[in-house]
């Protein structure tokens, strides 16, 4: 039996990273051959419903900065993951830096390379400093799409072939089955309009929430019957929004819900229009992929990587045009047989993504990273020059 480390020191705050943890962590589970501890935040009460044993990490803000100069002056600190044969971490996190044990780690993006202004300058440095330290000593990296595999390449100087694209796949693997009281309830308890447009993601300027409200202010006549539905915890550019809300006169056409609880989720999806996906910038847009699941359209942004993941399963746009955006969300309400087929090819693409599939890749992934490790060990030993490492 294998022992694996999971590391997961993310919270539901944190968006699509904490629903890709636990995707990844489900499928994990399942593998034979491995034993799998749960690494998470010190206080956090999240990942205690999945059956597998759990230890604890402080990941303050301070904890990190430490953990990283000590990276750096090789200070002592003792190896948070010993014991364990392999290590696979759901993001980068300097904790890395201080063990050796074989790591894989997921890169979800480097979008302080294309948007700089929504970094503060410590944090640009930070991430300029201690990404291509853990790089450099990962077994393997995982990202989720082309694009992010290219930027890695490009910006860390890591080989393509230390390098894998696995997609992890939404976490249900089979639309829930939504009888029309269970949607009346839903419907009920939140206030939705009969006909919405939603967007489910947090108040991060890249998230581009002020674009999409002008471009619903614009088609907000034209569609009389159809109001705007957003979710996210009230943060980050959350008043911003919410005074660009009422600045444009749209207070009872666009609905700030706040947090929803993901057992609500389903319901949203299959009440709605249409998924409209804004955003700036995604290595992957969870969101998407539960349309796609839901039998929701999709109107997407057409840039990075989001293009390629929605491709034909979809109406895209320029996120940074309101024109663009306008026009797509227009577009996607008017065209019943265009939003059939865009929901038949969603259902097509995510038929490709299961969860089995996905325990799979994941399986030959740490299997690949062991014996890379064990190679390189053994070459290190006899003085030989590594040869596994791409």
């Amino acid at each position: 039996m294998k022992r694996l480390g999971i590391v997961a020191l993310v919270e539901p705050e944190n968006g699509g990273v904490y629903q890709y943890a636990l995707s990844a962590i489900e499928a994990l589970r399942t593998l034979p051959g491995w034993q799998a501890t749960i690494y998470r935040a010190r206080g956090s009460a999240s990942f205690a419903d999945l059956g597998l044993p759990i230890r604890e990490l402080a990941s303050s803000k301070a904890r990190s900065v430490a953990l990283t100069l000590l990276g750096e002056l090789s200070g002592g600190v003792r190896d948070p993951f010993a014991g364990k044969d392999i290590v696979i971490s759901a993001m980068y996190t300097p904790y890395l830096l201080h063990t050796r044990v074989p790591f894989v780690y997921t890169l979800h993006d480097m979008q302080e390379r294309y948007l700089p202004d929504n970094f503060s300058h410590w944090q640009k440095r930070w991430r300029a400093f201690v990404q291509p330290r853990i790089a450099a000593r990962a077994a393997r990296i995982l990202c989720e799409s082309r694009f992010v595999r290219n930027d890695i390449v490009e910006f860390l100087g890591v080989p393509q072939g230390r390098i894998e694209i696995i997609p992890a796949p939404p976490r249900w693997q089979a639309a829930p089955v939504l009888d029309e009281a269970s949607l009346a309830s839903v419907r009920a308890r939140y206030g939705l309009p009969q006909q919405f447009l939603f967007y489910p993601a947090q108040y991060w300027p890249h998230k581009n929430h002020l674009r999409l409200v002008e471009a619903f202010s614009r088609l907000a006549a034209e569609f009389p019957a159809t109001d705007l539905v957003l979710t996210g915890h009230p943060r980050f550019d959350y008043a911003a929004v919410r005074q660009e809300i009422a600045r444009r006169g749209l207070e009872h056409r666009v609905r700030q819900l706040g947090f929803v609880d993901g057992e609500d989720m389903p319901a949203l999806y299959k009440l709605s229009a249409a998924l409209v996906m804004p955003s700036l910038f995604e290595s992957i847009s969870i969101p998407v992929y539960e349309a796609f699941r839901m039998g929701t359209p999709v109107c997407a942004s057409e840039i990075l990587a989001i293009g390629e993941q929605v491709g034909e399963a979809g109406v895209t746009f320029d996120p940074r045009s309101v024109d663009s955006m306008t026009a797509a969300m227009r577009q996607i309400l008017c065209d019943a047989g265009l939003r059939e087929r865009c929901v038949r090819a969603g259902r097509e693409k995510l038929a490709q993504l299961t969860q089995d599939r996905y325990a799979r890749q994941l399986d030959g992934l740490l299997d690949s990273a062991l014996r890379a490790d064990v190679a390189r060990s053994a070459a290190t030993a006899a003085n030989l020059p590594n040869s596994s490492a791409a």
